[in-house]
């Protein structure tokens, strides 16, 4: 199998507009995966009432928007076995409700926030599950006693999503920290099959990491080249600064 054309490439940065299923198994192997797949909460529905109704409009013109849970169901089924044979380490962003679709996880790391708070079964969700798959890739990689605050299983952060045009973005200081923890190698390869807004992208050059993202709607896509040019400018001015 061949790789299809970039949609957009880099030194160290490559993006696919197309579907991670038929992608995925073109790519070499994979350092870490770290995703974010739709949470079956059907937001943007005017059916269901509630945030359905009142962002439907909203999410209107992201035309293949499809956060059904049979939809959700489906990705789980044909792109996670994909994922964990490409990679030692499979990362995803959870919503609590739907945890059961999911295989069982070797782990799950905890992002816990302060910045706001949705209303649950039982009382206001303060966080976020992230199902992981495979061994620490520190223990992996033999490292010992790296520090506590690296090392742990919890994620806070308090800074709340950007606006940027995506229904569901990651802040890009959650996505850091959690490179930090699943990537302890420089030369370490990434990999984001659901790239959406491509903040995944973003962190990895943030942190020199070679990173792949795979995206099938072709406005998030051009979101996230927007935001990786963005940040090649901004990185052009600190070595310019640097070096006055």
């Amino acid at each position: 199998m061949t790789l299809p054309k970039p949609y957009y490439k880099e030194k160290d940065i490559t993006l696919y507009c197309g579907d991670c299923r038929e992608i995925i198994p073109t790519l070499p192997n994979i350092d870490l995966i770290l995703t974010d797949l739709p949470y079956g909460i059907e937001l943007g529905n005017p059916s269901k009432g509630g945030q359905g109704a009142i962002k439907a409009k909203k999410l209107a013109r992201y035309t293949k928007f499809d956060d059904t849970i049979d939809n959700l169901r489906n990705l789980i089924q044909t792109s996670l076995p994909l994922m964990k044979t490409k990679s030692r380490c499979v990362a995803i962003f959870s919503g609590i409700k739907t945890i059961m679709l999911y295989p069982q996880p070797d782990w799950i790391i905890a992002w816990i926030y302060r910045f706001g708070a949705n209303f649950c079964p039982y009382g206001f969700n303060y966080w976020t599950p992230i199902l992981v798959y495979g061994k620490d890739p520190y223990q992996q990689e033999r490292i010992g006693n790296h520090p506590l605050s690296v090392k742990s299983d919890i994620i806070e952060d308090n800074i709340p999503p950007p606006k940027n045009g995506h229904p569901c973005p990651k802040p890009l200081s959650v996505v850091i920290k959690l490179l930090n923890r699943l990537s302890p190698k420089q030369t370490d390869l990434i990999l984001d099959p659901f790239c959406g807004s491509g903040t995944t992208l973003v962190a990895a050059k943030k942190l020199g990491r070679k990173a792949i993202g795979i995206e099938t709607e072709k406005k998030y896509c051009d979101i996230t080249v927007k935001r990786l040019s963005q940040e090649y400018f901004s990185l052009n001015i600190k070595e310019n600064q640097n070096e006055q």
